[in-house]
C-alpha cells in the first residue's frame, strides 16, 4: 500500500548521510557516523538512498546532497527519519528517508524540479 503524499522523481545524485548526534551514542559504524550514499529518488517529503550500511528504522540522519540540480547555488541539506531499509544487493541497502526538517527554499526548489519532470 502506497503511503507517500507525493510521488518521487528518479535521480542519480551523490549525498552524505550523518547519524544524528543523539543516536551516535547508541549507533555508529567502525568508520564513523558520516558516510556517502546515492540518492536515487526524491520528493518534497523524502528520498530513497542506496548505501553500504543497514540503517535501522526510526534512525534520525542528516542528509546533504552535494550537487544542486534543483536550481540552487548550494547543497541541499535536511534532517530525516529512516522509514525502511531493504537489502538490494549483497552489500547494498536502499533506505527510505522521510524529511523531518527541510528548509522551505529547498522544499520549493525540489517541488519545482519534481513538477517539471512529472509533466
Amino acid at each position: 500500500m502506497e503511503t507517500r503524499l507525493r510521488s518521487r522523481i528518479k535521480v542519480a545524485l551523490k549525498g552524505i548521510l550523518e547519524i544524528d548526534k543523539y543516536f551516535k551514542r547508541q549507533f555508529t559504524f567502525a568508520k564513523g557516523s558520516r558516510f556517502e550514499a546515492e540518492v536515487c529518488d526524491i520528493s518534497e517529503d523524502g528520498a530513497a538512498v542506496v548505501t553500504d550500511y543497514y540503517l535501522p528504522k526510526e534512525l534520525t540522519v542528516g542528509i546533504t546532497i552535494k550537487e544542486s540540480p534543483f536550481g540552487l547555488k548550494h547543497a541541499v541539506t535536511a534532517v530525516g527519519e529512516v522509514r525502511y531499509c531493504n537489502n538490494v544487493d549483497s552489500h547494498k541497502y536502499q533506505c527510505g528517508i522521510k524529511f523531518l526538517a527541510l528548509p522551505l527554499r529547498h522544499k520549493r526548489a525540489i517541488g519545482r524540479f519534481a513538477s517539471y519532470y512529472r509533466a
